[in-house]
């Protein structure tokens, strides 16, 4: 219980840092992640590590068709 807390202010102290350095029109929580993946990881990634690169992107969404594919040859094979 006492990890929960010490995480939880952590966690409000990086918003109050984010409110201090944002606009008032940019506070939704959406926002908010954004602003945290940037200020907590390094930016100095390589390209193919970026988790926006297209071909991370591509093999992400083959990966899901492929799992797609299983599940519907699957129920169209449960008969046969």
């Amino acid at each position: 219980m006492n990890n929960a807390i010490t995480t939880l202010r952590k966690v409000v102290e990086l918003f109050e840092s984010y409110t201090e350095h944002i606009n008032e029109s940019e506070t939704g929580i959406e926002d908010f992640v954004l602003w945290l993946n940037k200020h907590l990881f390094n930016e100095n990634i390589t390209n193919s590590d970026n988790p926006h690169s297209p071909e991370v992107l591509l093999t992400f969404l083959i990966s899901l068709l492929n799992k797609h594919y299983k599940n519907y040859t699957k129920k169209f094979l449960v008969n046969s």
